[in-house]
């Protein structure tokens, strides 16, 4: 089966292809690839579909450990602040479907949601989203972070591209986001229709085993909670050690 070979591949290697064609994928097909049972023997896995069009992407242990622990890593420091995790945010990952006009969808390696995008509603969508995968995979993954920004229409405010290099034993980390848009007293006149908002990696940060380069991790508060801040609240800053502590599991796990 072309999903074991590919995963048994990942494993040993942790480079090479991890990302799997489906064409002709039918209705029943698709709903079964997005259901909770995820039906692939046990492999950890994301699914991605235009119309009849599915992508699969392979997942290991790395992954799916370093996509955990950043979620880890800023439920910690929301409850320095003094914050309640649970009651202002809710994470996601492969059970979280978001479909544009029920004709395309993706699933996030992991995602947060604030409270109040939830309370307003529960197809909306998530303002942070992590993409995790081998370091031969930047390319199709920072194709990812655009499919975010750009199918959201700016709701998805920051995803967090992440490349594993087993062989260097090193992750790159990409922050992405939209540029701003020109503030209204200062556009020009006449008025004209607005371009796009460009995608774009806006930070990056490599870390070894040895060392860390372009730290620290800045979310932007007002952008990830959608709300003001109050009190001691500040941005979510994942300093050297926080980012450390997100990838001693995976050390480990590499060998």
């Amino acid at each position: 089966m072309a999903t074991e070979r590919v995963h048994d591949s990942l494993n040993k290697k942790e480079d090479g292809n991890q990302f799997i064609l489906v064409l002709g994928l039918t209705k029943n097909a698709r709903l079964d690839l997005d259901s909770e049972e995820r039906p692939l023997n046990g492999i950890s896995y994301r699914f991605m579909f235009e119309n009849t069009t599915g992508i699969l992407k392979i997942l290991t242990y790395g992954h799916d450990v370093i996509t955990s622990n950043i979620t880890r890593q800023i439920d910690l420091l929301c409850v320095r602040m003094g914050m309640d995790p649970t009651s202002e945010f809710a994470s996601g990952g492969t059970t979280t479907r978001l479909l544009c006009a029920k004709t395309k969808g993706k699933q996030p390696d992991g995602c947060l949601f604030p409270k109040a995008r939830i309370q307003r509603d529960r197809e909306a969508w998530p303002t942070l989203v992590i993409e995790a995968g081998v370091a031969a995979s930047l390319p199709r993954l920072r194709e990812e972070a655009r499919w975010w920004l750009r199918n959201s229409q700016g709701e998805v405010r920051i995803v967090l591209v992440l490349g594993i290099h087993r062989q260097r034993r090193t992750l790159i980390m990409e922050k992405w986001g939209q540029q701003d848009r020109t503030p209204i007293n200062q556009r020009q006149l006449p008025p004209q229709a607005e371009a796009p908002l460009q995608a774009y990696a806006a930070q990056t940060i490599e870390i070894s085993s040895e060392s860390i380069s372009g730290a620290p991790l800045v979310l932007p508060f007002e952008e990830l909670l959608e709300r003001p801040r109050q009190g001691k609240e500040t941005d979510i800053v994942l300093a050297e050690e926080q980012l450390r502590a997100c990838m001693s599991w995976v050390w480990q796990w590499m060998g």
